[in-house]
């Protein structure tokens, strides 16, 4: 009778360990996936985006019950704000800054494909007044994605033109070194497409 008590007591700390470990397993796995990846990781991830990008300031804020950092940065085209999902790191918008206030006629949405862009979704510009950004705007996103001021290229081609019913802003520069044509959709200032040619 002593021996089944005792590996009967045996078995349930044996349970009760095993159940432990997985509590402990599922509460780390809870605090991981709740938790903020902190404002470095967060600046990394536009430094990773930006190479050239000055951080000027960071916070984290709460929309639509999800925590965001907002990073205010700038670089040799501007200044911009990138709103940063706090739990994933992923890139939730990012929108030109004019002389530090947001200017709602330009925000650029980030997606996984650009070429696919649904308006039905979209933050800004939506079809309710389909206002187009303009082409100096459609410049600074280009030059912006580039990494280079404006003192340092020619703009060789600036304009709109409807492809398949839909605006595209098409952007052609160069410098010494290369040659840098975009395609810019011209409702959400989405980068279509971009080819550089180097000398």
């Amino acid at each position: 009778m002593n021996r089944l008590t005792k590996s009967t007591r045996v078995f349930a700390a044996i349970c009760a360990c095993f159940i432990l470990i997985i509590i402990a397993i599922g509460l780390i796995i809870f605090y991981l996936s709740n938790s903020y990846m902190g404002k470095n990781k967060a600046k990394q991830v536009i430094y990773n985006r930006y190479t050239n990008a000055d951080i000027n300031n960071i916070d984290l804020n709460e929309e639509n019950n999800v925590k965001v950092y907002e990073i205010e940065y700038s670089n040799l085209s501007g200044k911009f704000e990138a709103k940063v999902n706090a739990i994933t790191g992923e890139i939730l918008s990012d929108s030109y800054l004019n002389s530090g206030v947001q200017d709602s006629r330009f925000e650029i949405p980030v997606f996984d494909n650009q070429e696919n862009i649904n308006l039905d979704v979209l933050p800004v510009n939506s079809k309710k007044t389909m206002d187009k950004i303009s082409t100096e705007t459609a410049k600074i996103i280009a030059l912006s994605d580039a990494g280079l001021p404006k003192s340092d290229i020619t703009f060789s081609k600036a304009f709109c033109e409807y492809v398949s019913d839909s605006p595209i802003y098409e952007i052609e520069f160069h410098n010494t070194n290369s040659k840098y044509e975009y395609e810019i959709n011209a409702y959400t200032g989405a980068i279509i497409k971009c080819d550089i040619k180097q000398y």
